[in-house]
């Protein structure tokens, strides 16, 4: 199935020229593999596009979009519940769309469960995460302009704006700090894992079968040095090994 992410790409090349050719080799391969009938030439070139991908990720000035591009890359490798986990990172930094969403279904859908999350599921009050960024960066540049243009020209008006502005940042500011404290730290199982009673491999399990790899789950705290998650699932409260799960 082809995932026509890479028309958002398009203008990577002009806001991070570092990456340029970096994505290109990544789109490169990706196309590649959607071409080829191969099955060893398609999983080749897939892992090709996820390697560039994941050595941008750290990167303080990655694509926006670069989330999206590992996800789908992931499906088209059969990492069902890894596409899950990347999808969901995607929504949180760029917002709720309904594309992200029909792929989210799709990996859900080859995993046998449904999705958990809605354009209203998450705490945003005015803005979601992703957009909180990008309207704070552009009050911060009206406010500085502003500012600089009253210094020169004494005029009433661009006092106004920068006064305006001001607020406004403070508000979307107070909106981050709203979001940050009042959302739950969710993850994603990449395996499938027992649900157990307490931290611990000898503890009895909660459940007759394994939780699902591709599973959304509520991250309560961490215990045991890290080696262990507390964490809720469908209304019930149990202990994970740390290295079966992602936080999304």
């Amino acid at each position: 199935m082809k995932f026509h992410y890479l028309t958002y790409f398009s203008f990577i090349f002009f806001l991070f020229p570092c990456h340029g050719n970096d994505i290109a080799d990544a789109n490169h391969y990706y196309v590649q593999g959607e071409q080829t009938n191969s099955y060893h030439e398609r999983t080749l070139a897939f892992n090709n596009a996820l390697n560039i991908y994941h050595s941008l990720e750290d990167s303080p000035n990655h694509p926006p979009y670069l989330e999206q591009a590992l996800a789908d890359t992931y499906y088209q490798l059969e990492e069902y519940a890894w596409a899950i986990l990347y999808y969901h990172r995607a929504i949180k930094k760029n917002g709720f769309n309904e594309d992200l969403a029909k792929h989210l279904d799709l990996a859900y859908q080859k995993l046998g469960l449904r999705r958990t999350l809605d354009k209203h599921s998450v705490n945003t009050l005015l803005f979601d995460l992703g957009q909180n960024y990008k309207v704070i960066f552009i009050s911060i540049i009206i406010v500085f302009f502003t500012l600089s243009i009253s210094i020169w020209y004494p005029l009433p008006w661009p006092r106004r704006i920068a006064r305006f502005c001001s607020v406004f940042l403070l508000i979307l500011l107070g909106n981050v700090l709203f979001i940050y404290y009042t959302s739950p730290v969710e993850g994603i199982l990449i395996k499938p894992t027992g649900f157990y009673r307490a931290a611990d491999w000898h503890q009895p399990q909660l459940r007759q079968f394994p939780l699902l790899a591709g599973s959304k789950v509520k991250i309560l705290k961490m215990v045991k040095e890290g080696s262990w998650l507390k964490i809720e699932e469908s209304d019930q409260v149990g202990y994970i090994p740390t290295d079966q799960i992602r936080i999304i």
